[in-house]
């Protein structure tokens, strides 16, 4: 797995990587989702996983200053 964290003028942003294969398409959000939901709720921000080249991609989004 890769982890990288970058920060833009706007958001800071990690994204993970690896060669698994990723959730089921008929798989059950779990813990791991909620904690992410609920993170980004709080943070204004957003994260995704998604298939890109052979690899799951892991990526979240929060804003350097949220507007609370």
């Amino acid at each position: 797995m890769k982890a990288t964290v970058e920060n833009t003028t706007t958001d800071i942003i990690l994204t993970c990587v690896d060669n698994g294969q990723g959730p089921r398409a008929d798989s059950t959000p779990g813990l791991g989702s909620q904690l992410f939901d609920e993170i980004c709720s709080h943070m204004q921000g957003s994260w995704s996983i998604s298939r890109r080249h052979l690899q799951t991609v892991f990526e979240m989004r929060v804003p350097i200053h949220p507007t609370w």
